[in-house]
């Protein structure tokens, strides 16, 4: 497993922030059994990784703004 996804693997099981926005992508890998979503996450390109980064570090600085 690359370290890009290892790094989203805390993402995989509930919100840092303890609310979910409407749009998080994190949500519906979360709605899958366990299994799953490490399937999933495996399977994701460098690319899809690099937009849940990039979408999550979005939410964060909002998040850290209120």
């Amino acid at each position: 497993m690359s370290s890009n996804r290892f790094a989203f693997n805390q993402f995989l099981f509930k919100c840092p922030y303890l609310k979910n926005i409407d749009d998080c992508p994190f949500d519906e890998l979360r709605k899958l059994a366990f299994e799953e979503r490490i399937k999933t996450l495996k399977s994701m390109t460098f690319q899809q990784l690099n937009n849940l980064e990039i979408r999550h570090k979005s939410c964060q600085k909002l998040f850290e703004n209120k």
